[in-house]
């Protein structure tokens, strides 16, 4: 907020599945990290910028059926 600059959303998908709680060593698998259009902070509150950012994400999630 204080340096506006653009914040980009990120989600990485696959690493519960490929190391899940308790196991010591990775399983064979695919971890995907998608780079999302950056949410601009001038002007907007932590939570505004907070909330833009996880609706992207999750929008992302529902458009590649894993919402």
């Amino acid at each position: 907020k204080e340096l506006e600059v653009p914040i980009v959303p990120v989600s990485i998908r696959g690493t519960f599945e490929t190391m899940p709680r308790g196991r010591f060593w990775p399983r064979r698998g695919t971890i995907s990290i998608a780079y999302l259009p950056p949410v601009t902070a001038t002007g907007k509150s932590y939570d505004e910028i907070a909330e833009e950012a996880r609706g992207k994400i999750v929008r992302w999630g529902e458009r590649d059926g894993d919402g």
